[in-house]
């Protein structure tokens, strides 16, 4: 009787085994599935910063540029009164 007593542990130790195996794989591919989320969101994220970075570069660079010609018809107009 005490053979099959160490065959069950045996036994029932091997599947607390393989159970705690696939309790960890399975966490492990649920944190490299929400890394990938995480970087694809972040990517995105950063990606969409830029596009509004450029555009803010752009119409700065046109306000800029109506104001030089502001400026420029201005002291034309001053500097040749009517």
């Amino acid at each position: 009787m005490s053979e099959r007593g160490d065959e069950d542990e045996s036994s029932l130790s091997d599947a607390r085994s393989n159970l705690q195996s696939l309790v960890e794989d399975h966490d492990v591919n649920t944190l490299r599935s929400a890394h990938e989320e995480a970087r694809k969101t972040l990517d995105h994220q950063i990606n969409t910063i830029n596009e509004v970075d450029d555009k803010a570069s752009e119409i700065l660079r046109y306000c800029l540029l109506f104001i030089g010609v502001i400026v420029t018809a201005a002291s034309i107009v001053a500097a040749n009164p009517l």
